[in-house]
């Protein structure tokens, strides 16, 4: 197929530039406006509303897909508008191009930087999350907020992405990396004669597409946990394919919209279907972007590819309709104000469950008054020239990084000092933050002596590359502990707890389930260790809902050789930090310690019945509850006795490990009969024998 650029002319129009098919082509089509097409306006508003629709909490599993949708869109609409200009022009002018790039997406973007960095000062915690949410604005405005998250923050699904005001950043950022090196590629293409350069356009273009493709994937199923996120999620080349999908179509409007009318309904129609499959079925727990993004990504291009001869159908005239192209012109907007409001708001509120909603909606405000006043006019204005243009980009850069510079000084020479040496008095002592945890196991606890597993073994700083096997002593195992980070805040206070035993955490990558490859490993080295009586599993039961099916041959494996199992139930987990338990000096944000229930998901009643079946399935095995010791009169708190137990909103810091360990053991002597080892009590800290 030869697409030669050529094909279409330019005709303007009142309010708006077409395209039309020049003379002698299928004159039958009806004009098609690739500046500005309603429907693509709508397809903007459904992108954006599924986003915050995620992020408020509501039942939108595959919300956070509506980026992908932006992604495909922005490749069509960049790739369409540089076809203008090499039909107009004979070349593409970069200057130019990025002149309204800049005036399009930085003045807004520099205003929601600097605004949501003073509220930053006054409510996010200054022990990291400030110091990170710095560096992520100071690198949404580099254009690398990307690799800044991917660095600070983690995984898009990681509890500390919670509580950076900035995380949604990290798409802009693929998106203006897009835009830089894209239309560079592009023009340099066309530089050989059209008709070769057309070809050699979709040649290339088609080749990246599948390559990055094929890579999110690899990535997606291959790495760790944090790594699939990180490498997937963040990586510009990761999203390529979604952009070059984009690309591909704008490069075959001459051809594509030669189809028949009914087909290209047919595509509109089935291009939502698939997109609206993809809101539902996708979550958290896919490995994304992969195979699963195919949905709001194919979605999205049959949906364009549908309106190319107007918007003829339900679906496109719903897409087009006022409401939806308003959305679509607030779309950016929404999409920069929406997640720090929801952010600050569950901060202040960590127990109000409508809170992130209603900062969704209150987000329409600042959205709306930064089109209108902000966006709107400055991609009109000219900047002036030369020095005085230069001037003014400079303040536009230069504003908000030097705001988030002075956020990150004030707090680690400010305030950070003053919390750490104790003039700020704290309400409950304990550490929080991952730092202080990890720091006492490598301190305190040999890393691993089973030669199958110290083979992943690590001594490294950062949270990601930690040991996935220590123990209690060096010598003969005979307890593991194996899970993921959620069995592994139980290792310090079993270890400390237990005088005599010999614990061992294992790591496995995910929740235990056998078909894990980490799973399946764990097990083959318990297997080998004759020495080994005693297993206790435990996982972040809570995080999305599991089949016990996916358990059962794990506890049965375990089950042989006549060893004791016993499966925990885990700890409540809280919507809010346990900074704002530990100090109650922040002027906007109350004291909060404890919620009903743990302010658990819904689905806590699901895992509870999960593992009660899956438990069952297994003669021997018993599930020991662990999840009512930190709570009482149906409420949950982060603290216990007079030391705050949690280093985050649902990971145990080394005074709640030892606590609900202690009394766990307190309370099924059983239990600690089983672990053969002298226990010492929660309350008194005295030796008792089991």
């Amino acid at each position: 197929m030869a697409i030669d650029p050529s094909f279409v002319r330019v005709r303007s129009w009142p309010g708006r530039v077409a395209v039309t098919p020049k003379s002698g082509s299928d004159t039958d089509h009806r004009p098609v406006s690739t500046v500005r097409r309603d429907d693509i306006q709508g397809l903007r508003a459904v992108a954006v509303l599924s986003v915050i629709a995620y992020h408020a909490g509501l039942s939108v599993p595959g919300g956070f897909t509506g980026v992908d949708v932006f992604f495909v869109i922005s490749g069509f609409v960049i790739t369409a508008m540089l076809l203008r200009e090499h039909e107009r022009y004979g070349h593409i002018r970069l200057g130019r191009f990025y002149l309204r790039r800049f005036k399009r997406l930085t003045p807004a973007l520099a205003l929601m930087t600097v605004v949501v960095l003073a509220f930053t000062a006054v409510i996010v915690s200054p022990l990291g999350p400030q110091q990170i949410a710095g560096q992520t604005a100071a690198g949404a405005m580099a254009f690398i907020a990307n690799i800044v998250i991917a660095r600070t923050t983690g995984g898009y699904f990681d509890d500390a992405a919670d509580s950076n005001p900035f995380l949604h950043t990290w798409s802009l950022s693929v998106e203006e990396q897009f835009y830089l090196v894209f239309p560079a590629l592009l023009g340099a293409i066309w530089l050989v004669r059209r008709v070769r350069s057309a070809m050699l356009a979709v040649v290339a273009l088609t080749v990246v597409t599948v390559v990055s493709f094929g890579a999110a994937v690899y990535g997606s199923q291959h790495g760790s946990s944090g790594g699939r996120e990180i490498v997937g999620f963040y990586s510009t080349f990761s999203r390529a394919w979604e952009f070059g999908l984009g690309a591909l179509i704008a490069l075959g409007v001459p051809w594509l919209s030669r189809r028949r009318s009914v087909l290209l309904a047919l595509c509109a129609l089935v291009g939502a279907a698939v997109m609206i499959a993809g809101f539902a079925l996708i979550d958290g727990s896919r490995p994304f972007p992969g195979v699963w993004a195919l949905l709001p990504t194919l979605g999205t291009a049959l949906v364009i590819i549908g309106g190319l001869r107007g918007p003829r159908g339900a679906i496109l005239r719903a897409l087009s309709s006022w409401p939806m192209v308003r959305v679509g012109d607030w779309s950016y907007s929404l999409y920069l104000w929406h997640w720090p409001l929801i952010v600050f708001a569950t901060m202040i509120w960590p127990s109000t469950s409508w809170a992130p909603a209603a900062a969704a909606i209150v987000a329409f405000g600042p959205a709306i008054a930064s089109y209108r006043f902000v966006e709107e006019p400055l991609r009109r204005r000219t900047w002036g020239h030369g020095v005085r243009r230069v001037g003014s980009i400079g303040i536009v850069f230069i504003a908000p990084i030097a705001a988030g510079a002075a956020v990150i000084a004030v707090a680690d020479r400010y305030w950070k000092p003053r919390y750490e040496d104790g003039r700020i008095a704290a309400s409950f002592p304990g550490d929080i933050g991952n730092a202080a945890f990890f720091s006492f196991i490598n301190e305190n606890f040999p890393l691993c002596a089973d030669p199958t597993m110290q083979a992943n073994a690590r001594r490294q700083p950062f949270l990601r590359d930690l040991p996935e096997c220590y123990q209690q002593r060096t010598g003969i195992v005979d307890t593991v502990l194996m899970g993921d980070s959620h069995a592994e805040h139980f290792f310090p206070g079993l270890a400390l707890t237990l005088s005599n035993a010999n614990v061992a955490y294992y790591f496995t990558q995910d929740r235990p389930y056998w078909q894990t490859p980490t799973t399946k490993r764990v097990l083959a080295a318990i297997d080998a260790t004759p020495s080994v009586k005693t297993v206790i599993v435990n996982a972040w039961w809570i995080r999305d809902e599991f089949a016990p099916t996916d358990l059962v041959p794990t506890l049965r494996a375990l089950n042989k050789a006549g060893r004791n199992v016993f499966v925990l139930d885990d700890v409540p987990n809280y919507q809010f930090s346990p900074f704002g338990c530990k100090y109650r000096q922040m002027p906007l944000l109350p004291p909060t310690c404890s919620a009903p229930g743990g302010g658990l998901p819904p689905n806590r009643a699901e895992s509870r019945r999960a593992l009660e079946q899956a438990v069952a399935e297994v003669p021997g095995v018993r599930l020991i509850d662990t999840f009512d010791l930190l709570c009482q009169d149906e409420r949950c708190s982060m603290v216990a006795g007079e030391r705050l137990a949690y280093r985050d909103g649902h990971h145990l810091n080394i005074d709640g490990s030892r606590y609900v360990m202690a009394r766990m053991l307190e309370q099924n002597p059983d239990v600690a009969s089983a672990l053969g080892g002298v226990v010492r009590t929660a309350s008194t800290g005295e030796a008792v024998a089991p």
